[in-house]
């Protein structure tokens, strides 16, 4: 976990981004368009601002939070809002959130690490297994790729999930990469028996002919 404090313009969202994943923003509101035109400032000059993606709903604000940097920048819209694409990269925890430096929030953060970056390669295994499993059940075909290099592949199978913000929350406030990796083989085995019951739920329809028109008894 590493301990090195930096300032970043801060995007309080009620979505949560993982390291590694890509997705499209729509810039409406005006202090974040603000944030965009002094980020693009910046990259001007050679430098790459990243923006701070943090996890908030109606309990608050979560300290822990991914890194991005804009990766496109798809459409500009003449009243000043943008449509963009942003890759997660890194994550942070925040140490103070800064509300009267600029018209957008700002943060004092400090990157994060695993706290230990060994995995257990048996847990890697039974992960894209189950992976592998929970697709195949689902009729569905999503190759993975090579992982054969990766070291956190929790972060893969993570993406690859369909996962809700407030899990993808969950797993981003783990520090070893075993921990996410039970996780995600627990989250494969929940959603194979809930897949297991609609099958069963489906053969009794069949079976039971709930689908067919029911006459009313005469008493």
């Amino acid at each position: 976990m590493t301990q090195v404090e930096t300032t970043i313009p801060l995007f309080p969202l009620s979505l949560s981004i993982l390291p590694g994943e890509e997705i499209p923003l729509h810039i409406f509101e005006e202090r974040y368009r603000d944030m965009l035109v002094d980020c693009r400032k910046e990259e001007a000059t050679g430098l790459r601002k990243p923006i701070g993606i943090s996890f908030a709903d109606k309990s608050g604000l979560s300290k822990v939070g991914c890194l991005v940097q804009i990766t496109e920048i798809t459409h500009e819209y003449g009243d000043g809002r943008l449509d963009i694409m942003v890759l997660g990269t890194q994550r942070y925890r925040i140490v103070e959130v800064l509300q009267d430096v600029t018209s957008y929030y700002q943060a004092k953060i400090e990157w994060l690490d695993d706290v230990v970056s060994e995995y257990t390669t048996e847990l890697r295994d039974e992960a894209i297994d189950w992976h592998k499993t929970t697709l195949r059940s689902l009729k569905l075909s999503k190759p993975l790729g090579v992982l054969d290099e990766i070291d956190h592949v929790s972060w893969v199978l993570a993406r690859k999930a369909g996962l809700d913000n407030p899990q993808k929350q969950e797993l981003l406030e783990m520090y070893e990469e075993n921990a996410r990796l039970r996780w995600m083989i627990l989250h494969y085995k929940r959603l194979s028996n809930v897949v297991r019951e609609r099958e069963k739920v489906k053969e009794r329809i069949k079976a039971n002919g709930f689908l067919r028109r029911l006459e009313g008894i005469e008493l």
